[in-house]
């Protein structure tokens, strides 16, 4: 037997003898998370007073804590969140893209019709994480979604992961995240 457990038997139930899956396991990763944030009283203005002196004058409170949030629903460390949420923060002449991010762009297959389709369809859709959604715009080039994605995150995010993509658009803006995209195609050429 492994671990000194009888064979057959199963490991031994977390405190409240019920096993810990599904809602449950996302209410444990943030809580582990809000500890991570200064506990579970910490304020918005406490949050944004983390926030500020690490992103200097372009920080906006709103943005800090819906990027928080969205760190949150994927369990992310502080200290990784914050590297995930550092193109919100960026001014346009101070974003890069990672250098391994921008050889996984250029690696992408078609990523100059990707990004063209990109740019077309975040000019004219309503401005909400739903109506971003890119995957149509990919299925509509016939590419998997896992193939062009990183791409896109690159483009906009200055990483080829990081925070959710759709609702991160929504969050840098409009005409940024075009104006993103829009550069990194230029960059192509």
């Amino acid at each position: 037997s492994l671990r000194g457990r009888p064979a057959g038997r199963p490991p031994p139930l977390p405190r409240g003898g019920r096993p810990r899956r599904g809602r449950a396991v996302i209410v444990e990763a943030r809580r582990a998370s809000r500890q991570s944030l200064g506990g579970r009283g910490t304020s918005g203005a406490a949050l944004g007073d983390r926030g500020r002196p690490l992103f200097g004058e372009r920080f906006e409170d709103d943005v800090f804590a819906t990027a928080v949030a969205l760190g949150q629903e994927r369990a992310t460390p502080l200290n990784a969140l914050q590297d995930q949420m550092a193109f919100l923060f960026v001014a346009a002449a101070d974003f890069a893209i990672a250098d391994e991010s921008w050889d996984k762009l250029l690696g992408t297959d078609r990523v100059d019709e990707i990004l063209d389709a990109t740019a077309a369809h975040l000019e004219t859709c309503d401005w909400s994480a739903e109506a971003i959604d890119l995957r149509p715009v990919l299925d509509a080039l016939e590419i998997k979604a896992r193939k062009g994605m990183p791409a896109i995150y690159a483009a906009v995010e200055g990483s080829h992961t990081g925070l959710p993509l759709f609702d991160s658009i929504q969050l840098l803006g409009r005409d940024r995240a075009i104006d993103r995209v829009r550069a990194a195609r230029q960059r192509l050429e």
